[in-house]
């Protein structure tokens, strides 16, 4: 038996954050990354290259960013997806502690995401504050690496406000998906979808799917197809939007009779279908833009895509001119008098989500997951090539919903131009096709409503009652102590299954001298409210502390 046990749930995490005056940051790169190399979500355990970046009480933010499924067959339908698979899954979750060989034990686990690994997935350190914070210079996201598979995320909590000084804000414009190249040279026309670096076509810009970055117009899921020979334009990368189909080539090339249409890059796939009537659990970066195919040295590589701002708080107070900028980034130019090449597809719109319960000054703040604009052929006088298309825009989404007064873009970039001195009655085919010359801007992205995103951030909404059983108690004849028969009733109510469970409770029972000198049964903890029924609830008191076990208490 035990003489002292304490009625809380320790639930209130502390990490080095944690502080009771508003804290600061002074801005830059606020996030550490580390690879995923294994995940059990049954037993809430994550394996990482890198656990040295955590401790007990950290938030961690598990993503994957890609694992989509794709045609693969050298036609139209070349970078269709079949599947997301996992492709855009995140969940939040507090470090309950860090163990030996690069694992993380977590203190939520249930029905998580199932991620997998042999994709690409990063586990990121977000800064964790239990009260307010104040953000006095512009966060920068690391860029995303394709290499690494790791960056492109701006991610922040507080339990209580997150307050932007005027002029600062959240920077990850042309932080997500990388672009695409421009080719190593051109030929006669060519038609493929896919095909080796060379010369008949520019590469594609990265997507979610786990696949070769290979060259020529067919799109990468949600990157642009790069622009095939003869000097055809990039296609836009996408988000919510589909990206823009690259501009038409060179007119002078063969072979004769050939249909030229079939060489301009295909714009990224729109995820827009994904975001239906049920709530989404993914978040997705923007994709990068194809490259342009190029004879002349021409430097034409696509726009990289946006990358992923998630702010979770209580609520936001923006200042003046605050900017959270998730943009994609436009496509490379062709200069005037310069070069005879394409140019490449602008990066798509990446993502804005914010769980927060209020906006405040939301007149001071704009949000930005615009598509980035196809680059511009600068006309050689007597010919013309193939301008880029634009991204497609990205997503916005806030949990209370997007106040009116915020300023938002979320529109596809535009397409790429012929430049210096275009008109319409330029010979066939520069006047025919427009200025644009075939080049399609990107689709517009979308603000989500409320609810449309599941908030993956796992926080336990627990109810403990302490009951006694007044018909079981006994009295020990020999030494006059009473013995108490203890039951905490945890239920819990949140979206996920909680482990780690610790109930602490007193030896003050609320029964005033009734049982002064009582003896208190090891308790038990269970998640069962039905269990309660025969069981009578009192007052409790505050005094020592005592844990007990762990228990698992399911949703």
């Amino acid at each position: 038996m035990i003489r002292a046990l304490f009625a809380i749930l320790l639930l209130t995490l502390f990490s080095l954050e944690t502080a009771m005056a508003q804290d600061t940051i002074s801005g830059g790169q606020i996030n550490s990354f580390t690879r995923v190399t294994a995940w059990d979500p049954d037993g809430a355990l994550v394996t990482v290259a890198n656990a040295g970046l955590f401790q007990s009480g950290d938030k961690i933010m598990i993503w994957q960013a890609k694992g989509a499924t794709i045609s693969t067959a050298n036609n139209s339908t070349y970078g269709d997806i079949l599947s997301l698979e996992e492709a855009g899954s995140y969940t939040v979750a507090t470090v309950h502690r860090v163990l030996s060989g690069g694992r993380i034990e977590l203190f939520c686990s249930g029905e998580l995401p199932d991620f997998d690994v042999s994709a690409v997935v990063q586990a990121i350190r977000v800064p964790y504050f239990e009260g307010d914070v104040r953000v006095t210079g512009t966060l920068q996201a690391q860029p995303w690496s394709q290499t690494t598979g790791l960056g492109g995320v701006i991610a922040l909590i507080a339990e209580g406000t997150i307050t932007f000084d005027p002029n600062t804000g959240a920077n990850a414009r042309g932080d997500g998906f990388e672009a695409g190249d421009e080719s190593t040279g051109a030929g006669n026309q060519v038609a493929d979808y896919t095909c080796s670096k060379g010369w008949r076509g520019g590469r594609k810009g990265e997507g979610v799917a786990v696949a070769e970055q290979a060259y020529c117009r067919g799109k990468l899921a949600t990157g642009g197809g790069g622009g095939n020979s003869h000097n055809a334009g990039g296609g836009g990368g996408a988000n919510f939007g589909a990206g823009g189909l690259g501009g038409r080539p060179w007119w002078g090339a063969g072979p004769s009779g050939f249909d030229q249409a079939q060489t301009q890059g295909i714009g990224g796939q729109a995820l827009a279908p994904y975001y239906g009537a049920a709530a989404t659990d993914k978040v997705f970066f923007g994709g990068g833009g194809g490259g342009g195919n190029q004879n002349n040295g021409g430097i034409t590589k696509g726009g990289r895509g946006g990358g992923l701002i998630f702010l979770s708080a209580a609520r936001v107070i923006a200042g003046n001119n605050t900017v959270l900028d998730a943009s994609g980034s436009d496509g490379d130019d062709l200069p005037y008098n310069n070069w005879n090449d394409g140019a490449a597809g602008g990066g798509g719109g990446g993502s804005i989500v914010m769980i927060v319960d209020d906006i405040q000054n939301a007149s001071n703040l704009t949000l930005d997951a615009s598509g980035g604009r196809g680059g511009d052929f600068g006309r050689f006088p007597g010919t013309c090539h193939g301008p880029g298309g634009g991204g497609g825009g990205g997503v916005i989404y806030a949990s209370s919903g997007v106040p009116a007064a915020t300023s938002v873009l979320i529109g596809g970039g535009r397409a790429g131009l012929l430049t210096d001195g275009w008109s319409s009655s330029l010979a066939y085919p520069c006047g025919a096709f427009g200025q644009a010359y075939g080049a399609e801007p990107g689709e517009n992205g979308a603000i989500l409503a409320p609810g449309a995103v599941q908030s993956q951030e796992c926080r336990p909404e627990l109810k403990l009652t302490k009951l006694i059983d007044l018909d079981a108690v006994t009295l020990d004849q020999s030494t006059g102590e009473y013995s108490l028969p203890l039951r905490f009733i945890v239920e819990n109510s949140g979206g996920l299954d909680l482990y780690g469970v610790e109930v602490l409770d007193d030896m003050k029972l609320g029964y005033g001298d009734l049982f002064s000198s009582a003896l208190l049964e090891a308790p038990q903890v269970d998640c069962d409210p039905a269990s309660a029924s025969r069981f009578t609830a009192f007052d409790d008191e505050t005094a020592g502390l005592e844990a007990v076990p762990n228990a698992h208490c399911p949703v």
